[in-house]
């Protein structure tokens, strides 16, 4: 792995699966709209969990993704918890116990083959 490539996954419990899948539906254009080529970002929902995975040529894109997407998920839960749709989760689980990202909806896009393209590797575990 080139030592500047990083990839960072988030974890995020919704109070409900439609919320989770509702914020993942919402998300995919600004997915598939993405303009740089130094970082690609995927999301899926698993329950009521989202994941945003974001893999990045350098520190700086994976800093600058990160700080978008979440943006992005505290946006949509404003406009959701401004509606009075959303209600805080009644219990939550520790990120230990959460499911594995394999027991999840399949990621949009395929971030080895993305990973491999920005270091020339395959099998890029994490940055």
């Amino acid at each position: 792995m080139r030592k500047d490539s990083s990839e960072i996954e988030i974890r995020l419990r919704l109070p409900t699966s439609h919320h989770a899948k509702t914020f993942v539906t919402a998300i995919q254009p600004e997915i598939g709209d993405e303009r740089s080529t130094r970082y690609h970002v995927y999301a899926s929902s698993c329950g009521r969990d989202i994941t945003l995975r974001i893999a990045a040529r350098d520190l700086t894109a994976l800093r600058a993704a990160v700080n978008t997407y979440l943006r992005y998920v505290n946006m949509w839960w404003r406009m959701i918890t401004s509606l009075g749709r959303a209600k805080p989760a009644a219990s939550s689980r520790t990120a230990s116990s959460l499911p594995p990202a394999s027991d999840c909806t399949k990621h949009s896009g395929n971030p080895t083959e993305f990973i491999t393209n920005l270091t020339g590797t395959e099998g890029i575990k994490g940055g």
